[in-house]
């Protein structure tokens, strides 16, 4: 299997940890690693090295290789342009020599707790996917009505995956809990699997434009190939996968999974990756002193830090940055990175 790690986003609901030349992605969260080392070493049981390819923003290349000097596939995109046109790129790639072989397709900003159930679960539809025309993509079982996901709602089995009805947009609270309550949804991860000839074949139905590129960048010589995909990529629309595949196919499938599936969204997802001191503190200092505190998410490498009757508050210390807000807030963390813009702060972006 092949495989693509997208790093796209800076993550400006991380602020100030994450910036534009340290995202999300190359952050150690809880002392395991950058995120994308750790997507890296997920994936390492199922896809070799060479048949992995990691497609980011051109000014975080190099970092991204230094983490990861054993990968050699480390493509900076020539702009941002979405999913689709990202993927598109992979399979003009790989689609003369290998267009029979299966690709997955992952985020490089999610955290997975069952390590060894994902891999299962995408060696069944590696297998699917050699065997059908279909686009699978792998669906995590919902523990509550949340309201910060896609849905993916199915019906009848096929080859214990199950057919894709209808994919939904982020819903209301009221109807997220609905599709609990009906049984049938599964959140949407965003974890494709399909043969490289399957999605050319449906980006040509549905995306002629873009299925154009796909065959420029294919019958690329070696010579003209950085040119003629930075030509191509300039010419396909800013859209994603779902919009210009996913929700136009007829074709896709989905496996329901219970993996420990986090896309660490904000900062109060810490408490699911790190280790919770006895009231309920995420700690992530060189040193600290709490007293009568908790519910508190707090990094700082190099200051103690000590907390006195505070609770469920976020205080995040880089080096010339400083968030303090309540944990309920922490959506709004973006609001601050779109201030900064708008005031032309760059050294702080």
């Amino acid at each position: 299997m092949f495989g693509l790690i997208m790093i796209g986003g800076r993550g400006t609901r991380f602020w100030p940890l994450s910036r534009i030349k340290r995202p999300k992605q190359l952050i150690d969260f809880n002392g395991s690693g950058e995120m994308i080392k750790i997507t890296v070493n997920r994936l390492k049981p199922l896809i070799p090295d060479d048949k992995l390819y990691i497609v980011t923003s051109k000014n975080i290349v190099k970092p991204v290789k230094k983490i990861l000097p054993e990968i050699k596939n480390v493509i900076g995109e020539p702009e941002g342009r979405n999913t689709a046109p990202c993927i598109a790129m992979i399979v003009g790639l790989l689609l003369k020599e290998s267009g029979d072989e299966v690709m997955g397709v992952f985020p490089g900003d999610h955290f997975i707790a069952k390590k060894k159930e994902f891999i299962k679960i995408l060696r069944y539809a590696e297998k699917i996917a050699k065997s059908n025309d279909a686009l699978i993509t792998i669906g995590i079982k919902p523990t509550a009505p949340h309201t910060g996901y896609g849905y993916i709602e199915y019906s009848e089995k096929i080859d214990n995956a199950y057919k894709v009805r209808k994919f939904y947009e982020k819903p209301d609270y009221d109807t997220a809990r609905n599709f609990l309550e009906r049984g049938n949804f599964l959140w949407n991860a965003g974890i494709f699997v399909w043969r490289i000839k399957t999605i050319a074949e449906a980006f040509k139905k549905h995306q002629p434009k873009i299925y154009e590129s796909i065959l420029n960048i294919s019958n690329a010589s070696k010579k003209n190939l950085k040119k003629v995909i930075e030509q191509e990529y300039s010419k396909m629309p800013k859209i994603s996968v779902d919009y210009a595949i996913m929700e136009l196919s007829d074709n896709i499938l989905t496996i329901p999974s219970d993996i420990g599936w986090n896309d660490i969204g904000s900062w109060s997802s810490m408490t699911e990756i790190n280790k919770l001191d006895e009231f309920s503190n995420v700690l992530k200092t060189s040193e600290n002193v709490i007293v009568n505190s908790s519910n508190n998410i707090v990094f700082s490498k190099n200051k103690l830090v000590a907390l006195i009757n505070i609770d469920n508050l976020v205080i995040v210390e880089d080096e010339d940055a400083l968030l303090i807000c309540p944990r309920s807030a922490d959506q709004k963390v973006s609001e601050i990175v779109r201030i900064l813009e708008n005031t032309k702060r760059e050294k702080y972006l």
